[in-house]
């Protein structure tokens, strides 16, 4: 929550129009550069495959608290919006509520907003803040061929239980699941460099890449901030997303055509603790991108239906063919939306 109290006072932000307007200006633009040192433009990530494949490897980006307007359209992430017109975005998507912890609770395991009360104040993992029972998505995926892993920027240590410089533990949610102790150290692990990731070694291979996997950039590539790194924000997060989108679909297991990428956003700005957002589509800060990135995905795909972070566990669930689990079994799928 640390970007809902300072940001508009330190970096002034100017509103940048409804969602169809923000749809409307995308479509007419042309596609942005990429960076130097990129290796793949966002052109060549979706649309290559007219049938959808069985996807074997679902990976969650995870960037904070910046509302749908803020991002779709915005001059300030070139490349965001480059792989939206080469991919695809839910232009009517939302969180689950504010703070942070609750949004990666109920996204992994379909809590209710009344099962999240306790994660509503960010607590760290404890005997007090912990999940002890009902299954997530973690687990499920356990019992997939690869398994699942968590990658997370600036970690310091496998399976951080607590903050340690730009890393935030109460976006790593795998740490507050018990059911997942035992193998935490191997599976919740530090991102590393571009040049020596885990994450990217591990989709080099169809024999080690995760069935599920959670990739969380730290503060300040996130798009949340912190005092060292308060500004610029959508653009730094922007540069981020370049760097690592383009080298994980560059890889072999992704060129094979059985990965599906979903780039979202926790929550919205400046919303307000326990608020109920899942179904709201009047309040900004509860209306966040998703951005959906597979071969199998028309290239400029807009899908304006209804959809939440519990329509993301749906999905998730049904790809990789596990039980959907609480608010999951009643929500919408994006499967058929996004050609999935």
């Amino acid at each position: 929550m640390f970007r809902k109290s300072l940001c508009a006072l330190a970096l002034g932000i100017t509103a940048l129009g409804s969602s169809a307007a923000a749809i409307a200006t995308l479509a007419g633009s042309s596609t942005p550069a990429l960076a130097a040192g990129t290796t793949r433009p966002a052109s060549s990530m979706c649309g290559t495959v007219a049938s959808p494949p069985t996807y074997k490897h679902v990976v969650w980006i995870l960037e904070e608290n910046t509302s749908y307007s803020s991002v779709v359209g915005s001059s300030k992430a070139p490349f965001i919006n480059s792989v939206i017109k080469a991919c695809g975005v839910a232009s009517n998507y939302h969180n689950i509520s504010h703070n942070s912890l609750d949004n990666y609770i109920g996204l992994t395991n379909g809590y209710s907003l009344t099962q999240l009360q306790p994660y509503l104040n960010d607590c760290t993992p404890s005997s007090t803040c912990e999940v002890t029972s009902g299954g997530d998505l973690f687990e499920q995926a356990a019992t997939k061929s690869g398994g699942w892993k968590a990658f997370d920027q600036s970690m310091g240590s496998a399976c951080n239980r607590s903050d340690n410089g730009n890393y935030a533990v109460k976006h790593n949610p795998a740490v507050y699941y018990t059911d997942l102790n035992s193998g935490c150290n191997a599976d919740d692990v530090v991102m590393g460099p571009p040049w020596n990731s885990p994450l990217l070694k591990s989709f080099s291979s169809e024999s080690t890449a995760p069935a599920f996997s959670f990739v969380t950039p730290d503060v300040c590539h996130d798009m949340h901030g912190a005092i060292n790194c308060f500004f610029n924000l959508e653009q730094t997060a922007d540069s981020w997303l370049n760097t690592w989108v383009t080298k994980l679909t560059s890889t072999t297991v992704y060129k094979s055509g059985d990965t599906a990428i979903f780039i979202v956003w926790d929550e919205g700005a400046f919303g307000s603790k326990g608020e109920d957002c899942h179904l709201n589509t009047t309040d900004q800060s509860c209306h966040v991108p998703a951005i959906v990135i597979a071969p199998s995905v028309p290239a400029g795909t807009v899908v304006s239906t209804l959809l939440n972070h519990y329509s993301l566990l749906k999905t998730a669930e049904d790809m990789l063919g596990v039980p959907e689990l609480g608010e999951a079994a009643s929500a919408t799928s994006m499967e058929s939306a996004f050609n999935l």
